[in-house]
């Protein structure tokens, strides 16, 4: 969740300086979101046993 919401922030300040988001603050949007996801797969999938 820290990882999305730094790269949120990022590309927040990117855009405004610079009108692009650039690919760091995308880069780290995208893993924040795939390793939630992740984690909440594996989450699920021990709590069924």
């Amino acid at each position: 969740m820290a990882i999305t919401v730094t790269g949120l922030a990022l590309m927040t300040v990117m855009i405004v300086t610079e009108d692009e988001p650039g690919a760091l603050p995308l880069l780290l949007v995208v893993l924040g979101a795939v390793w939630f996801g992740a984690a909440r797969l594996r989450r699920g999938a021990t709590r069924r046993g």
